[in-house]
């Protein structure tokens, strides 16, 4: 998937400047909802479930960065 290599560049970047977390709440936001949809079509936990929590969870902390 080439969220993920978005995702690796871009939280490296993150780790260097904590300003720059737009990127990644984008990147999470789009992720988990491809797989929130996988997840809820399926109903299976493994991998989309988890993938959509790791996103869900994501998108709140970057979200409150927002605040």
């Amino acid at each position: 998937m080439s969220t993920d290599y978005f995702a690796f560049a871009f939280s490296s970047a993150v780790s260097a400047n904590p300003r720059n977390f737009r990127v990644l709440l984008l990147l999470s936001l789009v992720l988990g909802t491809v797989m929130g949809s996988r997840f809820f079509k399926s109903g299976k936990f493994m991998p989309a479930g988890l993938i959509f929590t790791l996103c869900a969870v994501s998108v709140i902390r970057y979200g409150l960065r927002l605040l």
